[in-house]
């Protein structure tokens, strides 16, 4: 075989490239490391926060709101366009689904300053506990999908396929309450 035979059967779907467990092994390092960064700085935001810096409700906190929601329903538009393109626009897809991980950890970390730190409303404590539910189910699923390409053998594959399958399952209910939790919080902020 050629050599760029070779390579065009290692880039197949589902086939592993020579690297692909250190490649699972780096998103499962980084996403533990993200999750405890973002707990270190909620324990120490909560220590020392003063509203004297900003609050939720006004100027730059009612912005960092508008902006991590804004990015939030933009996560959700990789659903729609991973649908509705057809598998040749492979590239197109990678390319929504990098902005929609993007969009997906940079908004709920903006989310989370917006909080300044505390729980306070009903509303908008269902709305921050959805946001960590879903940002934690989404790098979960990274981390499956990461394993999925990388399967070495048959078995391998079709359980990762099944555990896919599953994490859909939860992850999808889970956007579906963070959507609806996050619009009432909007509409009660508004109107009281």
């Amino acid at each position: 075989m050629t050599r760029a035979l070779i390579e065009n059967i290692k880039t197949e779907k589902h086939i592993p490239k020579q690297h692909s467990l250190s490649r699972t092994t780096k998103n499962l390092f980084s996403s533990l490391v993200l999750v405890l960064t973002l707990i270190v700085i909620w324990v120490i935001g909560e220590k020392i926060w003063d509203e004297r810096y900003y609050v939720a409700e006004d100027g730059i906190g009612y912005w960092m709101g508008i902006i991590g929601g804004t990015l939030m329903v933009f996560a959700l538009f990789y659903a729609y366009v991973k649908r509705k393109l057809s598998s040749n626009n492979a590239r197109f897809i990678k390319y929504w689904f990098n902005l929609h991980i993007f969009a997906g950890i940079v908004g709920p970390v903006i989310i989370l300053f917006h909080t300044t730190f505390q729980l306070g409303s009903v509303n908008g404590t269902v709305a921050f506990f959805s946001t960590v539910a879903v940002f934690l189910s989404g790098l979960t699923g990274r981390y499956i999908l990461t394993g999925l390409h990388s399967a070495t053998n048959p078995n391998q594959l079709a359980s990762l396929k099944r555990l896919m399958s599953v994490w859909r399952h939860i992850h999808v209910p889970l956007l579906y309450i963070l959507v609806l939790s996050g619009v009432i919080h909007v509409i009660a902020v508004h109107l009281y």
